[in-house]
């Protein structure tokens, strides 16, 4: 991730597809990374049930375009060493947020990570991912430390290894 500029611009949906369907926006994409020799991301951000699942879809099944899904069924399916530790995360922050914030937005994090830095073909030259590491980040883990759920000692973790992460 280091070295890859940032530039954020907000769409409506529909200006998004039409922009993703033009030749001179794919055009722009593949002039822009080919230097990098790697593919344009674009991140699908909103509000909870605002449609991001439903957009990505569609793009996935009318371009040609590598999407990657929010890992939603990672958080609810926790796997562990132990039957009793497994189970649902999202559920569990959702009943006692100040106890799970910090173990839920770690594992959201990493989960999302993992799940973007999937092996894509060479031909692939745009990923339309559903929320980035950023938004964990600047919004969703910001949030938790500015209402209380994280301490300042878990902040000042989880600021530290997003550093460390997002610069690799």
């Amino acid at each position: 991730m280091a070295g890859v500029a940032m530039q954020t611009r907000g769409f409506a949906s529909e200006d998004f597809l039409s922009a993703l369907s033009s030749k001179t926006f794919r055009e722009t994409v593949l002039a822009q990374t080919a230097h990098r020799k790697a593919p344009c991301r674009i991140a699908l951000e909103g509000n909870i049930a605002s449609g991001k699942s439903t957009l990505l879809e569609l793009i996935r099944t009318e371009f040609k375009v590598h999407t990657v899904q929010e890992p939603v069924d990672k958080w609810q399916q926790v796997e562990s060493p132990t039957a009793a530790n497994s189970g649902n995360l999202l559920e569990l922050f959702y009943k006692d947020p100040k106890r799970w914030a910090y173990t839920f937005q770690t594992y959201a994090f990493l989960s999302r990570l993992q799940a973007q830095a999937t092996v894509v073909p060479d031909d692939v030259d745009v990923i339309v991912m559903e929320r980035s590491v950023n938004a964990d980040y600047h919004i969703f883990a910001m949030n938790c430390h500015k209402t209380g759920l994280f301490s300042d000692l878990e902040w000042s973790l989880y600021s530290t290894w997003f550093a460390w992460l997002t610069d690799q």
